[in-house]
């Protein structure tokens, strides 16, 4: 099994698409960052990585952090992540 070791911010969510959700919606970027729509070039890419290769994604993003494991495959899938979603890092103290 092949799997993509993914972050968020800074790679599905970034400065540039919270800019351009903002003008698109013509509404003030979210202050929370949660809240914040993902970069549709980005999860494009990311679908069709993970088409022609049939990987799964483990998220390493400090999401992992503030989300269990069900809401943030919810928040991923509702924000167009297609991929199977199978786990998260460990949070090291």
């Amino acid at each position: 099994m092949d799997i993509i070791f993914l972050d968020i911010d800074g790679v599905l969510r970034t400065t540039k698409s919270d800019i351009w959700w903002s003008t698109k919606l013509s509404q003030p970027i979210p202050d929370n960052l949660f809240e914040r729509r993902f970069d549709p070039n980005s999860v494009s890419l990311i679908n069709q990585i993970t088409n022609l290769t049939i990987s799964k994604i483990v998220i390493i993003s400090t999401w992992r952090t503030n989300f269990n494991f069900d809401e943030l495959k919810m928040k991923l899938f509702s924000r167009g992540i297609h991929a199977q979603v199978v786990g998260t890092t460990p949070v090291l103290e």
